[in-house]
């Protein structure tokens, strides 16, 4: 059985051993900058993974990518569309001025038929 005069030791061994740590914890990482391709990932950009729906409510997609300038301004979004399971999916970019974002959704001014004529991009890795 610990008693008290143990107890506080146990606590006061603990307590030396956590010092050191606390400055570790207080650092972060520096802010990563945008990627020279124009793509901001999620760490720069909180609307990666938010679904996307059409004009007609339907939900077509997630943002898979955003495409932006360096002073934080977005240019267009990537949409990860189509497919099923994750295959025969495309990434078609949705220009800026055609999407609208509406809490924790995306809404694209366009038809669901018109987002799947839109080219696929090259997905950068």
């Amino acid at each position: 059985m610990l008693t008290p005069r143990r107890l506080r030791s146990c606590g006061l061994v603990v307590m030396l051993a956590a010092i050191p740590m606390f400055p570790l914890a207080a650092q972060s990482p520096p802010p990563t900058p945008p990627p020279s391709n124009g793509r901001l990932g999620p760490e720069q950009n909180p609307m990666i993974g938010l679904a996307v729906f059409a004009s007609n409510g339907t939900k077509v997609g997630t943002i898979d990518s955003v495409d932006g300038e360096t002073d934080g301004s977005i240019t267009a979004i990537n949409v990860r569309t189509g497919g099923f399971l994750g295959f025969g999916t495309k990434v078609v970019a949705v220009p800026e001025g055609k999407f609208q974002r509406t809490g924790n959704s995306v809404h694209v001014a366009l038809t669901p038929e018109e987002l799947s004529k839109l080219p696929a991009i090259q997905e950068q890795t």
